[in-house]
């Protein structure tokens, strides 16, 4: 048996052979929605600043986008015009995904470690909870930070969603 499972057989296996794998899986599950809140967070902050991008310098700032830290997108909101309790919030955000990137083995036990008792768990799973929570809220306001610093225009659609451009979008387009 492999752990952590790399299928649903490999979970059903391992959770049928001794029920009280369910925790530390849990646990490993929770890691991972974690890294995915991250990922979701970094792709949105690159969605704000790639549709600021110029037709002529639309694949160089592709590039340097791509291989920018969260740390870095940040500091390029703030050249659009993110500033005071939005960049501070930001930069809050990006202090909590460097200590979860960066600290996470130091700070949570490795999944499957055999000396983690089920109260451990029990912590570890609620504060990687509050991670996501925090790294979740931070993608779904971003649309109302650049809107504020005014990178984009916003038209809601009420329960069909947002539209969002770039402020001189129709401008290009006349040009």
């Amino acid at each position: 048996m492999r752990f952590p499972p790399y299928n649903l057989a490999d979970v059903k296996m391992l959770l049928e052979a001794s029920p009280e794998n369910e925790w530390p899986l849990i646990y490993t599950l929770q890691i991972g929605r974690v890294f995915t809140a991250v990922c979701s967070l970094e792709m949105r902050v690159y969605a704000m600043l790639i549709m600021q991008a110029d037709s002529e310098n639309f694949h160089s700032t592709d590039k340097q986008l791509k291989k920018s830290s969260l740390g870095q997108l940040v500091q390029r909101l703030n050249e659009h015009g993110v500033q005071g309790r939005d960049l501070s919030y930001l930069r809050e955000i990006n202090r909590l995904r460097n200590k979860f990137i960066h600290g996470l083995f130091f700070e949570y036990p490795a999944t499957g470690e055999p000396s983690v008792s089920q109260d451990s768990i029990d912590w570890l799973v609620s504060s990687l909870e509050r991670y996501q929570r925090h790294f979740q809220f931070a993608e779904e306001n971003l649309t109302s930070i650049v809107e504020r610093a005014g990178m984009v225009e916003v038209v809601d659609l009420g329960t069909e969603g947002k539209i969002l451009y770039p402020v001189d979008f129709f401008n290009k387009l006349n040009n």
